[in-house]
């Protein structure tokens, strides 16, 4: 018969090194469960945070989709009035700079930027097709 099969058979040092493993092992096993729960709570977190941030791309998508539109539409009264390209673009950019300044989209230069220099291309792009 081993010495764990009859504890009555094991020195008492060996039980206290037997009972330290055991506390340390259920506190391993405390530390392991509450992780546990802290990484559910962060995955239902961060899943949360992923859909609000598809639903802002999305919802940033159709605002951007609806500039170009009413950029397109801009540019095709102007040209049909006659005005030259150039004029069209100066038109177009002082409509659009106040919306598109640095303020305006979050205090974002560099996005502001790229934005207004996107609106120049669908215009310039919206003359020539029209």
């Amino acid at each position: 018969m081993a010495p764990l099969d009859d504890p009555a058979r094991l020195s008492d040092a060996r039980k206290e090194e037997l009972r330290a493993v055991l506390t340390r092992s259920a506190a391993a096993l405390a530390r392991a469960q509450a992780l546990s729960v802290r990484h559910r709570a962060l995955r239902e977190s961060t899943t949360a945070a992923m859909q609000d941030n598809r639903g802002a791309r999305d919802e940033a998508q159709r605002a951007r989709d609806g500039l170009r539109e009413a950029v397109c539409r801009y540019v095709a009264v102007l040209r049909e009035d006659g005005a030259p390209p150039e004029r069209v673009v100066t038109l177009v950019k002082s409509a659009t700079s106040p919306e598109l300044s640095a303020p305006a989209v979050g205090g974002d230069a560099q996005a502001s930027r790229v934005l207004l220099a996107e609106v120049v291309s669908w215009c310039i792009d919206a003359y020539y097709v029209a």
